[in-house]
């Protein structure tokens, strides 16, 4: 299977509160930990999570509300990882087709990502207004890592097709971060990013919306978050690296409904890293690759493009 994207990701940047919000998660919730660092980085600590849907501070109803959460990472690293299918809370107050999130420390760098298809949310404020969240597909990643002086670096990314906020369409201009969208009863702060760097530290949290509406909801989705600590450990040099995130929906599939899906893969110190999704919404296939991607490469007819390897989907 091979996928092409035609942008880098480098040059881009529930139900009503006073109804409640059930608490009817979804199933199915995966998490696989896998403990262990590389050598020759023993001076070097990390944290970080990642979680997808984070909804706290409700009004009249028990909270948190936390759908496809990573947990945290321990300060050895390891990888941890969390997915949650097609969710329907509420009735459809809160929906999604396809959820994943996943955090890791290994090496010189701590990284976490969370991404999610076909968001909706509708959400009540206080004094009985209401509006509505809507996305094709929303995806962050947030990496702290050590460069070859021991010195701690972040960096922070964010994607959104077809981001729609209370019938308004919202273009999210590349490496614009912490643009303020004003809805009934409070805001929405799209592509929030919060950094601290000092010296071999290092803190970057990333989250493609924050949702603050005065006294009902304060909610994140999509958050990412990385630290790492370099200690007096000098990494090694850094190895090759690239890499893209996307997503989005196609037509003219054999059931005739519309298809989504999720991709991300590239080259990650050294190493072929990624996985794609897919849901044809006719017939409820579920198709995802079996593990990561195995070839990446750069178009030869569009050095902006980038060609992708899968084994065959399970």
């Amino acid at each position: 299977m091979n996928l092409k994207r035609f942008m880098l990701p480098k040059i881009r940047t529930a139900s009503a509160c006073t109804a409640g919000i059930a608490l009817a998660l979804a199933g199915g919730q995966r998490t696989l930990q896998a403990q262990g660092l590389l050598e020759g980085t023993s001076g070097i600590t990390y944290s970080g999570q990642a979680t997808v849907v984070d909804l706290t501070d409700i009004h009249n109803f028990p909270s948190p509300i936390v759908i496809c959460d990573t947990g945290p990472l321990a300060s050895g690293g390891g990888f941890l990882e969390a997915t949650v299918t097609e969710t329907n809370v509420d009735n459809g107050a809160l929906t999604f087709n396809q959820s994943r999130a996943t955090c890791s420390g290994n090496g010189v760098e701590s990284i976490s990502a969370s991404s999610v298809n076909d968001f909706f949310i509708e959400v009540m404020a206080t004094d009985g207004s209401t509006f509505t969240i809507r996305a094709n597909f929303l995806s962050t990643e947030a990496s702290a890592s050590c460069n070859s002086t021991g010195q701690a670096q972040v960096s922070g990314t964010a994607v959104f097709e077809g981001l729609v906020i209370n019938g308004v369409a919202i273009k999210v201009a590349a490496h614009a971060i912490n643009q303020v969208v004003v809805v009934p009863g409070g805001q929405v702060v799209v592509n929030e990013q919060t950094t601290t760097v000092n010296g071999g530290s290092a803190h970057i949290t990333v989250a493609a919306m924050h949702i603050m509406i005065t006294g009902c909801m304060n909610g994140y989705i999509c958050f990412s978050d990385a630290d790492i600590n370099c200690g007096t450990t000098t990494p090694p040099s850094p190895t090759e690296c690239d890499k893209l995130t996307g997503g989005g929906w196609i037509v003219g599939t054999p059931s005739g409904a519309k298809g989504t899906f999720g991709v991300e893969g590239g080259i990650r110190r050294g190493a072929f890293w990624g996985h794609i999704t897919y849901i044809d919404h006719g017939t409820g296939m579920h198709v995802q690759s079996e593990q990561d991607c195995t070839g990446y490469s750069v178009d030869p007819n569009d050095p902006q493009c980038r060609i992708m390897t899968y084994n065959e989907p399970r």
